[in-house]
């Protein structure tokens, strides 16, 4: 910027926006919003995020109102004035991707996301360079480069999932598989041997683990729409590097509390690449069998720490839409193995934990709306009612029978001590819900039910009693379940 350029006050302007002072505060986003009429602005913004010696928050600030100047600048709504000229246009689009390449991480974010504003409006067709600007930077040697360059890519492609597909997006993922397919895969075997070769590296396993899941995101959004012949042809050595991550451990990125870390996203996005394979690609998934077993034996022994809660709700959705395939039916046919599925995967995940208590006691508002409303929809809780009726569908009159007993198991429990064994009752009625509700609406609650439950002698013995229970004789949560057993069955 030269000396005489009004945009020689950007940086102190970004930076008097992180004052306390909320007049001085205001005054800068003044200064900066009459800034954006100058020539250059946002280059100016994208030369002070690349530049090393700027300010950490002067940087970042500079980064988010970048990305925040570009969403409302570069398509003007109607009658807005267009204030990006065509030559900032031009440099923007030759600068971004290079500098999202070039600066640390916490950064990378922004400039990716900015980079997709752009590419919603002008890939490929006005930015026909971009992926071969993006497959360009993938430089091995640059672990945080590479990382930018696939946030970057993904940012873009996950954009695909929001439209159907068309011929017009049809033939720009094939574009991009064009140029970006052949690179992508020679990195995905890249990164594989890094993490093998840096198993017990704290510093490097992080980042690398990054990479991957990224890696596994963009395999998600080439794979959503529909199968790509590149990814048919390559079936066996994708799924292979996969499946080791779900049966490998690296202690050395293992978390002791109970966030999800690395190896847990990883686990989660392949978790979710199989259950889209299961669904969508059923022929083509050759190794289904191999993911099948070993789901099956993570969940019978994964601890119920919420780190691994995506995970888990995950991999139960993979095992739901195996088994409503009538073709695989006779692998869980065998009264031992159904039973197994409900003792070993079903009620562990159905059971409150403490930390759901806890939950429970600090948001009873929002928890109770999760659970009511059912949006909980990554839960494990729900993940387990949906494995319940995706067997009721091929084993209806077992998985009802043996359900049925479970559920008396849990009230018999309960009643022997309510105050202690009172999470059982939870247990209990969350298990009859799964065993009986088919359909619902939010008008009518349940339309389709399993006619083998009979709701109203478990209404009048289990639930009635405890919506007339005077306040304070029954824990909250079960008087929460109560009401929700009657919400959901009013209609019948």
């Amino acid at each position: 910027m030269a000396a005489s350029s009004p945009l020689v006050d950007l940086p102190a302007a970004l930076g008097a926006t992180l004052d306390q002072s909320p007049s001085i505060r205001k005054q800068a986003e003044a200064k900066l919003i009459s800034l954006e009429q100058q020539p250059g602005f946002s280059l100016a913004l994208l030369e002070l995020v690349q530049v090393d010696s700027t300010n950490d928050l002067i940087r970042y600030a500079a980064a988010l109102y970048f990305k925040n100047f570009l969403k409302k600048s570069w398509q003007p709504q109607d009658g807005d004035v267009d204030i990006l000229s065509l030559e900032d246009r031009l440099k923007v689009k030759q600068y971004v991707v290079h500098t999202m390449t070039v600066v640390p991480s916490k950064y990378q974010i922004q400039l990716s996301d900015a980079v997709a504003i752009i590419a919603d409006t002008d890939f490929p067709d006005q930015w026909p360079t971009l992926i071969d600007d993006l497959v360009k930077r993938l430089d091995f040697q640059n672990p945080t480069g590479i990382n930018g360059v696939l946030q970057t890519a993904h940012t873009i492609f996950s954009r695909w999932k929001k439209y159907t597909l068309d011929n017009s997006m049809a033939l720009e993922i094939n574009g991009v598989l064009a140029i970006f397919s052949q690179p992508y895969f020679q990195l995905l075997l890249h990164v594989h041997q890094l993490i093998e070769a840096h198993k017990t590296d704290k510093v490097a396993l992080p980042i690398l683990f990054e990479s991957l899941e990224l890696i596994t995101k963009i395999f998600y959004d080439f794979n959503y729409h529909d199968l790509p012949a590149f990814f048919e042809e390559k079936h066996k050595e994708f799924m292979n590097v996969f499946h080791h991550y779900l049966v490998t451990d690296y202690p050395a990125i293992s978390k002791s509390d109970d966030s999800a870390g690395p190896l847990e996203n990883v686990r989660s996005r392949i978790a979710e690449i199989i259950d889209l394979y299961a669904k969508r690609y059923e022929e083509e998934f050759t190794t289904m069998p191999d993911f099948v077993q070993t789901m099956w034996k993570i969940l019978m022994v994964i601890g119920q720490e919420e780190k691994n809660d995506e995970f888990i709700s995950r991999a139960i959705g993979f095992l739901s839409s195996i088994v409503k395939h009538q073709r695989h039916s006779k692998h869980f046919e065998d009264p031992a193995t159904l039973r197994s599925i409900l003792e070993k995967i079903v009620l562990p995940n159905m059971e409150l934990r403490e930390s759901d208590v806890e939950s429970f006691e600090d948001e009873p508002v929002s928890w109770i709306r999760r659970d009511v409303e059912g949006s909980d929809a990554d839960s494990r809780r729900k993940a387990s009612s949906e494995l319940v009726r995706a067997l009721l569908e091929n084993f209806g009159p077992q998985i009802t029978t043996m359900g049925s007993e479970y559920v008396g198991k849990y009230l018999q429990l309960y009643q022997s001590n309510p105050q202690e064994n009172w999470k059982a009752k939870d247990t209990a009625f969350f298990l009859i819900t799964a065993l009986t509700l088919k359909n619902q609406t939010a008008k009518a609650g349940a339309v389709s039910i399993n006619e083998n439950i009979e709701i109203l002698p478990i209404f009048v013995a289990h639930v009635l009693p405890d919506l007339q229970a005077p306040a304070n004789t029954i824990h909250p949560i079960v008087k929460v379940d109560a009401i929700k057993y009657l919400m959901l069955f009013r209609s019948q």
